[in-house]
């Protein structure tokens, strides 16, 4: 199995069938032909934004990527142009031949952190109109962009809320990048917002706790708080996959080191979670012992019962020698 075999054009540059196809409008083609083929590198991206400014019908635009999914985006935000520019974003093609391995049709996944809608319409494709997918974005403005993205889903369920380990509300903080938005204080912050919070246990147990098998989890932070709320589902008889952002700097904003993220997994020692560092650009796997070294970097945390999806992905990646396995 290629774990490319679902991409359909150069991830280097949006291919010559894609700018010709007549779903590109104006506001996209352009753009790209002249990042892509002019390799016109400075300036694009700005002069797009400032456009976006005046121009409201690129505040929510349908956007194809390289492999064919469509994402709704607003075309001010910096955090939209590799979207736009490239088709794709480079430090999600590690996680994202990984996902393509793993997560079969017919399961259940969860994307904590949805913002645009990159894994959770990837997570959609992967697991067909016979599986579930579960949305979290917090973020009003974030929120309306994935659900307009996901009426084309009729897997996909976009929640707007944070996860935590209680139920309730709560400040979320918003800086001028808005993938960064966080529950506690940022620097840069341009407002606040309130939203709803719950936990992961909660959640499930209104969906009829179904088996999970992914989830991935980006909460600027919230992590490990997000793991506590989600204790029944860890020790669960199948416990998911995690896939998880391990960012120092926000992990201390929420006044913990990331190596107690592994230590969490630890303690559910009937899961067997084994933990890798997973390479942004190329998927390697690195195996992860604490104390971790990791400033930000993309985790993914291997239950027992999910060893054989491992051992295809490595088969795959055909490295196996990268990840010798070890359990937390």
């Amino acid at each position: 199995m290629r774990l490319d075999s679902h991409r359909r054009s150069d991830t280097s540059a949006v291919s010559e069938r894609a700018l010709r196809g007549e779903r590109l409008s104006f506001w996209v083609r352009i753009p790209r032909v002249l990042y892509g083929r002019l390799n016109v590198r400075r300036g694009v991206g700005r002069a797009v934004m400032t456009l976006a400014k005046f121009n409201p019908a690129l505040r929510s635009l349908p956007v194809p990527l390289n492999d064919g999914r469509i994402l709704y985006l607003d075309l001010r935000e910096p955090m939209c142009m590799n979207y736009l520019l490239a088709g794709e974003i480079w430090m999600e093609q590690g996680p994202t031949k990984f996902v393509r391995c793993v997560l079969h049709a017919g399961e259940v996944a969860i994307d904590i952190g949805a913002n645009v809608g990159w894994y959770s319409t990837l997570f959609s494709e992967q697991v067909g109109r016979t599986g579930r997918v579960y949305g979290f974005e917090p973020s009003t403005k974030a929120c309306g962009l994935v659900t307009r993205t996901a009426s084309a889903y009729p897997q996909l369920e976009i929640v707007n809320s944070a996860l935590s380990d209680y139920e309730g509300k709560a400040e979320l903080h918003l800086p001028a990048f808005g993938e960064m938005a966080s529950l506690q204080s940022v620097p840069g912050e341009l407002r606040a917002q309130e939203c709803r919070v719950t936990t992961l246990d909660a959640f499930l147990k209104s969906r009829g706790k179904p088996v999970v098998h992914y989830v991935k989890c980006d909460a600027e932070g919230a992590e490990l708080a997000i793991l506590r709320g989600a204790a029944g589902l860890l020790a669960s008889e199948r416990p998911p996959i995690w896939q998880m952002e391990i960012n120092a700097p926000t992990a201390a904003r929420f006044g913990y080191h990331p190596d107690r993220i592994f230590e969490y997994f630890q303690s559910f020692a009937q899961a067997g979670y084994e933990a890798y560092k997973i390479n942004a650009e190329s998927g390697m796997l690195t195996p992860l012992v604490p104390p971790v070294e990791l400033v930000r970097d993309d985790a993914v945390i291997v239950p027992r019962w999910q060893a054989d999806r491992l051992a295809a992905y490595l088969r795959a990646l055909n490295a196996p020698a990268q990840a010798t396995s070890f359990h937390l």
